[in-house]
């Protein structure tokens, strides 16, 4: 493993962390609940005449796509989100 990879090479001290199953109340799952629901509203509708414009477009040729680009945004909005949730 490189030092460049972002990842750090296991250390000398052993440590085992057992997998421990926790137990969950029904008040923490509908506290859960809760706020994933909460978040599903605030998440914008989908507008699927805008999307199917936009794929004709795309196929038609009118809207040109750096695929490139394209790619390494996703990548980026995918890794700072992954960051995020540590």
């Amino acid at each position: 493993m490189s030092a460049s990879s972002g990842q750090h090479p296991p250390s000398d001290t052993h440590h085992v962390q057992e997998n421990i199953p926790v137990a969950m109340t029904d008040q923490e799952i509908t506290g859960i609940i809760g706020e994933a629901k909460k978040a599903l509203q605030q998440m914008p509708e989908i507008d699927e005449a805008r999307i199917a414009e936009l794929r004709q477009a795309i196929a038609n040729g009118s809207i040109l796509l750096d695929v490139d680009t394209l790619a390494w945004d996703m990548l980026d909005f995918y890794r700072n989100r992954a960051d995020k949730s540590d």
